[in-house]
């Protein structure tokens, strides 16, 4: 099960023992934040293929499709969670604190862990305040 569709199990029809739709779920989503960069149209406009793919040390095409996929998972997941009426379960936070092997989509070791854990008690203080 794949914490972007934690409620997917049950429309393939397969029954989860140990959860009851959204309500057993205490989501936080940690997020890097994104990147914004600003393109003339008029450059765009007379972009080739590979412009689009690298461009002045840039991936235009990659940024895009990247900040609009985690856009919509987080908007997906947010919209499951108030369907449920537990909107106040899914937390998610985006910060430009993450950096460096932090930001790695496969950072796993112990320390990156513990790293990430003190990060989100952080921005968790933070937005208490």
């Amino acid at each position: 099960m794949s914490l972007a569709h934690p409620g997917d199990e049950q429309l393939l029809g397969y029954s989860c023992f140990w959860c009851q739709g959204y309500r057993d779920l205490l989501v936080l989503s940690l997020g890097t934040g994104s990147s914004i960069v600003s393109y003339d149209a008029k450059d765009v406009a007379s972009w080739g293929s590979l412009s689009w793919i690298l461009n002045d040390g840039q991936q235009p095409i990659i940024q895009m499709l990247q900040n609009s996929s985690a856009y919509l998972v987080d908007l997906d997941i947010a919209i499951r969670f108030q369907i449920d009426e537990v909107e106040k379960n899914y937390l998610s936070l985006q910060t430009s604190g993450i950096v460096g092997g932090m930001a790695s989509v496969d950072g796993s070791s112990k320390k990156n862990m513990q790293n990430l854990v003190a990060l989100s008690n952080k921005l968790l203080d933070e937005k208490a305040k």
